[in-house]
């Protein structure tokens, strides 16, 4: 492994940390509604997008960063619509 992939990785390490902290916090939180479902569709559409992107250019570090943004969105869309329809059945 060379310096620019060590660099790589320990970015990657750092930010995939990032979102385990960020997704931690959305799973403890008991109103996420600050988040709008447009907002979440917006970043998991550029997650995708750049996850094809890192992906086609070879970029496999960036693309598994990418991804883990992508899931990190469906996740927070999918609790935002669950709370969302809890709040309707009340």
């Amino acid at each position: 492994m060379n310096t620019d992939e060590r660099i790589a990785f320990i970015a990657i390490v750092l930010g995939l940390t990032q979102l385990i902290m960020l997704a931690k916090k959305i799973h403890e939180a008991k109103d996420i509604s600050y988040y709008s479902v447009e907002y979440i569709v917006v970043g998991m559409l550029a997650s995708l997008l750049w996850v094809v992107y890192q992906y086609r250019k070879g970029s496999n570090f960036s693309a598994i960063y990418s991804s883990a943004g992508l899931f990190l969105g469906m996740y927070t869309l999918r609790k935002l619509l669950k709370n969302k329809n809890d709040k309707k059945i009340e």
